[in-house]
C-alpha cells in the first residue's frame, strides 16, 4: 500500500533535492532521475529557477515534495521508480520539471519526488493550475487517487477507505 504526502517547498529547495539524492540513501544514485533539469541539487534547484524567472512570479513556492511509501516487503527499488515515475507523468503531465529519488535505506522502500511549482511551458504555477477548488479536487487528493490506480495496475495493495476514514 503506498502512503502518499505532498508538501510546498518555500526555502532550501536545493537542500531538499540535496537530501533525497543523497548516495547511501539511494545506492550511490542509482534510483535518481530527473525530467526537464539535471538531477543533482544545485544544478537541478538552478533550472528550476529558470523556469521560475519566467514565469508569472504569483507565488512563494519554489517547489512541491512528495513522498510516496510502500508496504514494507512488497515492491523492489525498480519497480518503485517505475510506479513513481508513472505518477509524475500522469500528475504533472510533462509539464513541470522534477527530480525523482527511491530510498532503500529504511525496512520500506519510498519515493521522494520535488518538482517545480512553475510549468516549463506557460509560467503558471502548479498552486493555480492544480491546488483550488473543492477539496477533493486538491492536489493531495489527486496523488492519492494516481498512486491508488497505478498500484493496483501493479497488484500492489491500496488503502481501503471506509466511512470513517480520513
Amino acid at each position: 500500500m503506498a502512503v502518499t504526502s505532498i508538501h510546498a517547498i518555500k526555502a532550501t529547495e536545493w537542500a531538499a533535492i540535496r537530501y533525497i539524492t543523497d548516495a547511501d540513501k539511494t545506492i550511490n544514485g542509482l534510483y535518481v532521475s530527473s525530467y526537464g533539469c539535471r538531477a543533482d541539487s544545485t544544478g537541478a534547484s538552478e533550472d528550476f529557477r529558470a523556469v521560475r524567472n519566467s514565469g508569472t512570479g504569483r507565488t512563494k513556492i519554489l517547489a512541491h515534495h512528495i513522498i510516496q511509501s510502500f508496504e514494507h516487503g512488497e515492491i523492489t527499488p525498480e519497480k518503485a521508480m517505475q510506479v513513481s515515475e508513472e505518477l509524475c507523468d500522469k500528475l504533472l503531465e510533462g509539464n513541470y520539471q522534477y527530480v525523482l529519488a527511491v530510498h532503500t535505506d529504511k525496512e520500506h522502500i519510498h519515493s521522494h519526488i520535488i518538482f517545480n511549482n512553475t510549468n516549463m511551458y506557460n509560467g503558471l504555477s502548479f498552486t493555480t493550475e492544480h491546488n483550488q477548488g473543492k477539496v477533493k479536487e486538491r492536489s493531495w487528493a489527486k496523488v492519492r487517487e494516481i498512486s491508488d490506480e497505478i498500484c493496483e495496475k501493479y497488484g500492489l495493495s491500496v488503502i481501503e477507505e471506509n466511512e470513517n476514514s480520513k
